[in-house]
């Protein structure tokens, strides 16, 4: 699914507001965090499919495909593990794919290099510390607040979302 939304959001040429996408994308978020959750449904492969097609698509227009597949991937696993394992491995493939796709497209990736490489590096070490307080934090306390932050970068797409279309002039 996320090969598809890769292609099809790196190719279409798309007359969208992104603020108007970052504010609806922030309203959902919250909503996906706070809203009492369906009944559980066991895992499907069309679900992620779904999931990995749209995630990646609204990635290349609002750049926040993790924070849109999150609350998803958090209420199919179990455990913080489990979550955190399945979501990392989902963006380091989106990302991937994204890169490729913007490679292919004649993106001059390695122009960005002394920024790439400094977020790598930051990104190995706040795994790394990530690691360490997964271990000694527990499940409840972890699941509240993952909602928090993840609450906070949707306040901050809501907000970004309104100073761009100018909701915010007075």
């Amino acid at each position: 699914g996320a090969l598809i939304g890769a292609v099809v959001g790196g190719n279409v040429v798309v007359e969208l507001p992104t603020g108007i996408m970052q504010a609806v994308l922030g309203v959902f978020i919250l909503y996906v965090c706070w809203a009492r959750p369906p009944a559980a449904t066991a895992y499907s492969p069309a679900k992620f499919f779904a999931l990995g097609t749209g995630g990646t698509l609204l990635g290349f227009f609002v750049g926040s495909s993790g924070s849109l597949l999150a609350p998803f991937v958090a209420a199919a696993c179990p455990d913080r593990q489990q979550f955190v394992a399945t979501h990392s491995f989902l963006m380091t493939f989106v990302h991937g794919l994204k890169i490729l796709v913007f490679g292919m497209l004649g993106f001059a990736v390695m122009v960005y290099l002394p920024l790439i490489i400094p977020m790598i590096v930051t990104s190995i070490a706040g795994s790394w510390v990530g690691r360490i307080a997964l271990r000694r934090m527990p499940e409840r306390v972890f699941r509240r607040v993952f909602q928090i932050v993840l609450s906070l970068l949707a306040l901050r797409l809501l907000y970004s979302g309104a100073e761009k279309t100018g909701w915010l002039s007075f």
